[in-house]
C-alpha cells in the first residue's frame, strides 16, 4: 500500500509542476499583450504612425481599452486628431463603433474636435454616421454644429448624416443649433438636405426663434425665404419679433418688419414687441417700432402700456419719447 501511495503522488506532484509553468507561461504572455497594447494606446496618442505599425506586427491588441477611459487607440487617435495613425489602426482590424466611457464613438470624438480627415477616414471606412450617445442622443452631426466645425458637417452630410434627428432632452435639431449659432451656411446646406424648417422643440420653439432669440439677421432671412413661418410662436407666446425687440436686435427687426412680421402681436401675458423694447430700453428698437405704426395703447395682462413699462424701468428718455407720441 505504501508503495502505491509514492507511485501516486509523483504524478500529481509532476502534474502540479507542469499546470504552475503552464499558467506561469500563460500569464507572463497576457501580461505582455497587455504591456504592448498600453503602448499602442500610448503610441496612438501621440501620434506615432511608424509606432503603432511595429506594436501591431508584434501582436498588440488593436483594440485595447484602457480600463478607466474605456478608450481605444483608434478613439485616441481620432480625439486627438492623427489621420495616419487612424488609417493604420482601421487597416489593422480597428472597430469604429466601439464607445468610450463617455458612451462616444470615435467619430463623435472627430467631429466634436473638427478632425476633417480624421472623420473622412472613418466614414470611408463605414463608421456610423447617425449612431447616438445614450446621455442626449447626439450625433456626430450635431456635435460639429454645436462646436462649429463647418467642414465636418458638410462632410457628415454628404455621407448620408440625419438632419431631423433630434436631441433627448427638449427635442432640438441640428437646423435649431445651426439657426442659434447663426451658421448660415450650414442652415442652408441642412434645408438644402430635407432639415424641417419650422420643426418644434419641447418648449415650441422653431429654427426661426433660435436665430431672432440671438439676432443673426442672415439666418433669419435665409429661414424666411426656405418658407419658415415669420409668426411662428414658443409656449410662452413669444414670436421672432418679440424676441429681437426685447434684445434689441435692430438689424433683425428690420428685417422681420420687411417681412410682414405682426407689430402688434401680443405673448401669453399680454406684452407686445413695442412693451418688451420699453421694458428693457432698447430706444432704436422704440422709434423703429413706432416708425412702423406700433400701437401705443396695447395693455399687457398686467395693465402696462410701453410707457408704464419704460416709466417702471426708469428708461427715461424712452418714456418721454412715447409720452409726446401720444403713450398713455
Amino acid at each position: 500500500m505504501g508503495s502505491g501511495k509514492g507511485f501516486n503522488l509523483i504524478p500529481r506532484a509532476r502534474l502540479f509542476f507542469f499546470t504552475a509553468v503552464i499558467f506561469l507561461g500563460f500569464a507572463a504572455a497576457s501580461a505582455n499583450a497587455r504591456d504592448l497594447s498600453r503602448e499602442l494606446l500610448d503610441a496612438a496618442s501621440k501620434g506615432d504612425a511608424a509606432q503603432v505599425q511595429a506594436l501591431l506586427s508584434q501582436g498588440a491588441n488593436v483594440n485595447w481599452q484602457d480600463s478607466r477611459t474605456k478608450m481605444t487607440p483608434l478613439a485616441a487617435a481620432a480625439l486627438k486628431g492623427f489621420p495616419q495613425v487612424v488609417k493604420v489602426l482601421l487597416q489593422n482590424g480597428a472597430d469604429p463603433e466601439i464607445r468610450d466611457q463617455g458612451d462616444l464613438t470615435p467619430l463623435m470624438l472627430a467631429a466634436a474636435r473638427g478632425h476633417l480627415e480624421v472623420a473622412q477616414a472613418l466614414l470611408a471606412k463605414g463608421a456610423a454616421v447617425n449612431a447616438k450617445d445614450n446621455l442626449l442622443g447626439r450625433t456626430a452631426l450635431i456635435f460639429a454644429i454645436e462646436l462649429g466645425h463647418e467642414a465636418v458637417v458638410q462632410a457628415l452630410l454628404e455621407k448620408g448624416a440625419e438632419v431631423n434627428v433630434r436631441e433627448k432632452i427638449v427635442g432640438w435639431t441640428p437646423l435649431m443649433l445651426a439657426a442659434g449659432f447663426g451658421k448660415v451656411s450650414v442652415v442652408q446646406a441642412l434645408i438644402h438636405r430635407g432639415a424641417q424648417v419650422d420643426a418644434r422643440d419641447e418648449r415650441g420653439h422653431t429654427p426661426l426663434l433660435f436665430a431672432a432669440a440671438k439676432g443673426h439677421t442672415e439666418v433669419i432671412l435665409a429661414l424666411i425665404a426656405r418658407g419658415a413661418a415669420v409668426e411662428a410662436r414658443g409656449d410662452q407666446g413669444w414670436s421672432a419679433l418679440m424676441w429681437v425687440a426685447a434684445k434689441g436686435y435692430a438689424p433683425a427687426l428690420k428685417a422681420l418688419m420687411d417681412k410682414g412680421a405682426d407689430i402688434n402681436g401680443q405673448n401669453r401675458t399680454g406684452q407686445t414687441a413695442l412693451i418688451l423694447a420699453a421694458f428693457h430700453g432698447h430706444e432704436l428698437i422704440v422709434k423703429a417700432l413706432m416708425a412702423r405704426g406700433a400701437d401705443l395703447t396695447v395693455r399687457d395682462q398686467e395693465g402696462r402700456t410701453a410707457l408704464t413699462a419704460a416709466e417702471m424701468q426708469n428708461h427715461k428718455q424712452i418714456a418721454a419719447m412715447l409720452r409726446q407720441a401720444g403713450g398713455q
